[in-house]
């Protein structure tokens, strides 16, 4: 019996691990922690899904953490269903002004194999926020300039060939934007 009680933990530890960073559904009338100044840009709704994505600057120093946030918002009337092939439930990426990734979340992340899904009733949204500290994926400062970051939930709205619900938003860093 103890061995598999050990089990059963160490795979609940292992999804708790995996969400990475902080996540879930809250409620939309909900308080945001923080006033962001960069205007969020949302994309159209898909089938009652809106996302968001949005930073809490619009320029950054060189080397000062860039707080990214992506919203999957239920704006429809039915309760939607995103399908997810395994623990990972979003990602975030960042590309340079060329279009060039230089920076994926996910990237050193291992994830449990598990199917799973989640539920938003109306009115519902996901929240997923993380920090980004201006490396590249070999751990360089990146220089100066114009940055792009892609957010997006890696689900597929179930019963439909609709995946990658996100959107993008640029930022500066150096005083550039």
């Amino acid at each position: 019996m103890r061995p598999i009680l050990a089990a059963i933990l160490f795979q609940a530890i292992l999804a708790f691990a995996a969400c990475g960073g902080q996540g879930g559904l809250e409620p939309s009338p909900g308080v945001t922690p923080e006033t962001p100044t960069a205007s969020p840009t949302l994309a159209p709704p898909i089938q009652g899904l809106a996302a968001s994505v949005n930073v809490d600057k619009a320029t950054y120093e060189p080397g000062e953490p860039v707080r990214m946030t992506l919203t999957i918002e239920n704006v429809g009337t039915e309760t939607k269903q995103l399908a997810f092939r395994d623990g990972q439930r979003y990602d975030f990426i960042i590309m340079d002004a060329a279009g060039r990734q230089v920076w994926q979340w996910a990237a050193d992340k291992v994830f449990i194999q598990v199917l799973g899904q989640e539920a938003i009733d109306p009115g519902q949204r996901l929240v997923y926020v993380e920090e980004w500290d201006q490396r590249d994926e070999v751990g360089n400062q990146v220089p100066p300039g114009t940055y792009t970051v892609r957010g997006s939930t890696v689900g597929c709205l179930a019963n439909t060939d609709i995946c990658d619900l996100g959107e993008s938003i640029s930022f500066g860093i150096g005083g550039r934007r």
